[in-house]
């Protein structure tokens, strides 16, 4: 009885191993991750909050949108953002300032709710394009940078593309990181430059 009782415990866990999936066959989520920088500036004993970032409802979402046409934007079929691109976007710029640790702290509004300088973002372009002689991940976007009493203090557009070195979900998701985050260092090396030039200001 006993051995029949091991027998077949075994055979359930085994059962339940195999409804395991290998990594190969799970469903992908892909993220952004920040360029590492190995120069750092001056430190400053500010604050900073970065805003949600801005971007308009059809791109707005986990699926990683491709344009198409100039006016028409689809989506890929396989694999997601592993959040609303937005998000993933202003985590993104958050990430890309702390690398630079020049400041004091650097949070979302929510955790910083009084600063002494705050980042918006507004998102144009953050997918694959297809409407050229190749696909490209490209993301584009401006920034503005106010102080903590609301005067704005510099507005500025980055714009950075990567060919894709494949035809997978992937490969696509691999050129849009790599654009953004080249685009989000330089935004944050811009940011960094005006908010140098208020401190001296001050």
């Amino acid at each position: 009885m006993r051995t029949a009782l091991i027998l077949l415990a075994t055979a359930s866990l085994t059962g339940c191993i195999s409804l395991i999936s290998p990594a190969t066959k799970l469903p992908p989520r892909y993220t952004l991750t920040a360029q590492e920088v190995s120069a750092q500036g001056p430190k400053y004993p500010v604050t900073l909050a970065i805003a949600d970032a801005r971007v308009e409802g059809a791109l707005n979402t986990s699926k990683i949108a491709v344009r198409t046409a100039p006016n028409e934007l689809r989506y890929l079929s396989e694999g997601d953002w592993s959040d609303r691109a937005p998000l993933l976007f202003s985590l993104l710029l958050e990430r890309s300032f702390e690398e630079r640790s020049q400041l004091l702290a650097v949070s979302d509004r929510v955790a910083l709710p009084i600063a002494n300088y705050t980042v918006f973002a507004d998102i144009s372009e953050m997918n694959l394009d297809r409407t050229g002689a190749q696909p490209l991940g490209k993301v584009t976007f401006r920034v503005r940078i106010q102080s903590g009493g609301g005067r704005v203090l510099g507005t500025e557009g980055f714009e950075a593309t990567r060919v894709v070195s494949g035809d997978t979900t992937r490969d696509a998701a691999t050129a849009i990181n790599d654009a953004a985050a080249e685009a989000t260092r330089d935004a944050v090396t811009w940011a960094m430059g005006v908010i140098a030039a208020d401190q001296a200001g001050s």
